[in-house]
């Protein structure tokens, strides 16, 4: 080996022994976070707290749920598209309810634009259509303009990532994944000859697809259990999906 390479050897280890060093010196140790300060420091239980409920309010589900249902009654409707879940619970306690209809243009705003989390309102708006629209003619709910509104987002709807239209939603992830194929099943079973513009398929293209999704997911979640699990908001999403089917 020549001289010449031997100091390029060494020249080498020196520098890279240096970078090593200074990393070393440099590095940011791992440490416990410092003490909360400041307000509001978290509550702690109390000898004074309102006792635990080790039973339920009420005896029985159903009078749970009329409880609930009446609370709900009482409530406003906010004008923003979280309303329409309001105006859900009301009209199950009240059939002749109208609904907010600033709360109902604004979920259909929405979902008509393809924003993130658009399924999350679809869910709403499906159920709404299913159970208080008389297709093209209202009902004591909605007017005969809101149906055909519901009607034309639901047609012209993104259903899938492999559809055209790009678009910010995120539909890959398990709470998505069952509020889309439950809307897709719906609307296609709703409307079987109509083509949805989106992707110029058929209805019943669509609920065929939807169906072989659906019953692939519960299977998964049969097998495998909620991925998930510890994402509680997603449980109501899941439910929503699912009991709309």
């Amino acid at each position: 080996m020549t001289k010449t390479r031997i100091v390029g050897l060494v020249l080498v280890f020196v520098v890279v022994s240096g970078i090593i060093v200074a990393d070393l010196a440099t590095a940011v140790r791992p440490q416990w976070p410092a003490s909360r300060e400041g307000d509001p420091v978290p509550a702690r239980p109390g000898p004074d707290d309102p006792p635990l409920h080790r039973e339920p309010f009420a005896p029985s589900f159903a009078a749970r749920r009329d409880a609930f249902l009446t609370w709900i009654s009482r409530q406003e409707t906010s004008d923003s598209k979280s309303g329409v879940w309001t105006d859900i619970a009301k009209l199950a306690l009240d059939p002749e309810h109208q609904v907010n209809a600033a709360a109902l243009q604004d979920s259909l705003d929405f979902v008509n634009e393809h924003n993130d989390t658009a399924d999350f309102h679809m869910a709403g708006l499906m159920r709404l259509y299913h159970q208080h629209a008389n297709s093209g003619t209202g009902s004591r709910a909605l007017t005969a303009e809101q149906v055909a509104a519901l009607e034309q987002a639901f047609i012209h709807h993104k259903y899938w990532l492999d559809e055209p239209t790009p678009t910010p939603m995120e539909l890959w992830t398990e709470n998505h994944q069952i509020l889309t194929y439950s809307a897709e099943y719906l609307a296609g079973q709703r409307f079987p000859d109509e083509i949805f513009t989106n992707n110029g398929q058929t209805g019943s293209w669509h609920k065929q697809v939807a169906r072989e999704r659906i019953l692939r997911w519960i299977d998964w979640r049969a097998r495998t259990g909620m991925a998930e699990w510890d994402a509680v908001i997603y449980y109501r999403m899941d439910l929503a999906a699912l009991l709309n089917l």
